[in-house]
């Protein structure tokens, strides 16, 4: 996915120290040699077809425990032995993939570089969250395909899932893995969770706090207290592009801030968007238009584009001169919109985004 590896290399090195961190965080305590006796043996949960040495399966459970007449979904797992087993197992780590929508047992490969010796004595458990992945993955074809109009694509989505439509949320999906575990019979886990992942977490660990030994948060939303619109997080923005100006001399010395450029950017867009032609960071051209909406991306896009604190500033200062310059404004919406569709719908669900995760 273009958008997903765009996030991993601008954070790469935050992972990097979330790596250390968890290192240290299951350092820290005793190793404790986990008694696996009267679990499933490793040996009869089935191969995972084409993954090396793991192990596949699913765990059925109901759509909604509140209504057993929506029926069951299957929630997939994939377990991946400890790689040293001349040594006790020092348990198992559960890791949690973001978006909301992305498949965790997708991105196995990211998880095991990350987690790298600690899986040596630990196992490492991926579950799909409900609406994700091998877990009954939500295909909405219109939203999925990014095509026609977005709202509408919502509700039909909504419709097409009906009286499902409100179980995909982080509350059951913690049900969901808690019933995995039962399972296995693994009686508590270090649980990693990346972005959406860092929600889900907390869900978990209220939910279930007796199945935690350790958390890990990397890239975390707050759990309570979240405005369903995000005006939290556009503070947020404005307080990050506040201080960016406050930090550079040239920012400082023109008077009119950032903040100020946005307001006054957003109230020339509103009567007349800019158009043009413009390169990405490969050269290519293509025809752009830039209004509202496309100003809202930039600055919201900033959270994982910090390319955009340094020059967004610029590019709105070219543009809003008495005579426009755009190219610098119309390149960086090149470069930061997305174009195409969301991919197979086994590694990211549009649909799962969309069918409020955040419960």
């Amino acid at each position: 996915m273009t958008q997903r590896a765009h996030r991993r290399a601008l954070t790469a090195t935050a992972l990097t120290l979330s790596a250390a961190l968890l290192g240290t965080s299951l350092a820290a305590a005793a190793p404790r040699p986990v008694d696996e006796r009267g679990r499933i043996p490793i040996k009869d949960i089935p191969d995972c077809p084409r993954i090396e040495a793991a192990k596949c399966g699913f765990v059925t459970v109901l759509v909604d425990p509140s209504d057993p007449l929506l029926g069951t979904m299957d929630v997939g797992y994939e377990l991946h032995p400890r790689t040293d087993r001349s040594k006790p197992s020092l348990g198992t780590i559960v890791a949690v993939e973001g978006g909301p929508g992305y498949s965790t047992t997708a991105s196995r490969s990211y998880f095991k570089d990350m987690l790298g010796p600690l899986l040596k004595r630990k196992r490492l458990l991926l579950v799909g969250n409900r609406g994700t992945g091998r877990s009954g993955a939500i295909l909405c074809q219109p939203l999925q395909s990014y095509e026609g109009d977005y709202v509408r694509a919502v509700g039909k989505c909504g419709r097409q899932l009906d009286d499902a439509s409100d179980v995909y949320g982080s509350a059951l999906a913690a049900d969901d893995l808690a019933a995995v575990l039962d399972e296995l019979e693994i009686a508590e886990v270090d649980l990693y969770g990346d972005s959406y992942g860092t929600f889900f977490s907390q869900a978990f660990a209220v939910a279930h706090p007796d199945r935690v030994r350790s958390l890990v948060l990397d890239g975390a939303y707050f759990i309570g207290g979240e405005d369903p619109f995000y005006i939290d997080t556009n503070r947020a923005l404005l307080d990050a592009f506040r201080y960016t100006c406050e930090r550079s001399p040239v920012c400082v010395g023109r008077g009119e801030t950032t903040n100020d450029m946005i307001v006054r950017l957003t109230e020339q867009l509103r009567k007349k968007p800019i158009t043009g032609r413009a390169p990405n960071a490969d050269g290519e051209m293509e025809q752009v238009t830039f209004d509202v909406g496309g100003l809202i991306y930039l600055t919201t896009a900033a959270a994982t584009s910090p390319t955009l604190y340094r020059e967004l500033d610029a590019a709105m200062r070219a543009a809003l001169r008495a005579q426009p310059y755009n190219r610098p404004l119309l390149r960086l919406a090149r470069e930061t919109f997305y174009v195409g569709g969301a991919g197979p719908v086994r590694g990211y669900s549009e649909g799962s985004l969309r069918r409020g995760r955040m419960q």
